[in-house]
């Protein structure tokens, strides 16, 4: 996640839904919390210019994509996975 702006970001939220039966795995940056197939990221400010770096991959899910099924960041949809 970058900020491009030139002030402070607020805080940020992260959700990734994963598909049933898979989990995330190699999990680098802020801890997430889990809730059935949603997994959450939460993180300070970032400063105007600066980024967070969240590092995960999706694991175990022998049915389906090895990849996130909805990604979004402060409620807005994300790309770059």
């Amino acid at each position: 996640m970058q900020n491009t702006g030139g002030v402070e970001s607020g805080g940020w939220t992260l959700t990734i839904t994963v598909p049933l039966l898979a989990g995330l795995t190699g999990v680098e940056g802020p801890r997430p919390s889990v809730r059935g197939t949603t997994w959450t990221f939460s993180g300070s400010p970032v400063p105007g210019g600066g980024s967070m770096r969240v590092v995960f991959d999706v694991a175990l899910n022998v049915l389906g994509p090895k990849e996130p099924l909805a990604c979004e960041l402060g409620g807005e949809d994300c790309a770059g996975l």
